[in-house]
This record gives structure tokens, C-alpha cells and sequence, in this order.
């Protein structure tokens, strides 16, 4: 696991999550689910999700991504996440997490999006 499990910064009232870790398993799902959290605290109205650098992420990891777009819709936000590798591409398809979340091909198209 890398040292820092995402970098956060904020473009135009857009915070950005880049996730820093290709795997978000077993080990890596806590630190992930907290930095998460971190940042939902401050309470952002739009925000991109970039997987860009991620391979592979358990049930686990993906909870805590639908955790983070319950909060959004709750609080009216909106959230984007971009740059998903095939394989994770492939996955979100497979378990319709597609229809649940807005998905972009990078971070300028996740941009338009919001």
C-alpha cells in the first residue's frame, strides 16, 4: 500500500480524489474508507472520483465508494468517478454499478459532467 491512499485538491469548487493504490483490497479498504470519510466530513458539493491508477477493488472497496454517492445524493451533491482501467470498467458493467454512478473516461469529461 502506497503511503498516501488518495491526494485530495480542489479545481473551479470541484474536490478531485485521486486514488494513489492499483489494489483496494483487504488491507487497503480501511485507510480508503476513512480517507473517504475525511473528506465527506467537509461536506464537498461536486467531486470526481479518479480510479485512474487502480487495478483492482473488492466489495469492500466498493461499499465505500457507494457509501461516499449515498452521502452525496443525500446532501444534493453530485459525484463523478473517472478513468477506470478495463478490468474495473468491466466490473462496474458486470454489477450495474455503472447506473449508479456517473462514470467519465478521464477528469476533463468527469468535469463536463458536473
Amino acid at each position: 500500500m502506497s503511503a498516501q491512499m488518495v491526494t485530495v485538491r480542489e479545481m473551479n469548487g470541484i474536490t478531485v480524489i485521486r486514488v494513489q493504490t492499483e489494489k483496494v483490497y483487504q488491507n487497503e479498504v480501511p485507510a480508503f474508507r476513512q480517507a473517504l470519510q475525511k473528506i465527506l466530513k467537509k461536506k464537498p458539493q461536486k467531486v470526481v472520483v479518479d480510479l485512474s491508477v487502480v487495478t483492482v477493488m473488492n466489495s469492500s472497496g466498493l461499499g465505500a465508494l457507494i457509501a461516499m454517492q449515498d452521502d452525496m445524493e443525500k446532501r444534493r451533491g453530485r459525484m463523478v468517478v473517472a478513468g477506470l482501467c478495463p478490468m474495473m470498467a468491466q466490473l462496474f458493467e458486470k454489477m450495474r454499478l455503472n447506473q449508479l454512478f456517473t462514470v467519465a473516461i478521464d477528469q476533463q469529461e468527469a468535469f463536463r459532467a458536473l
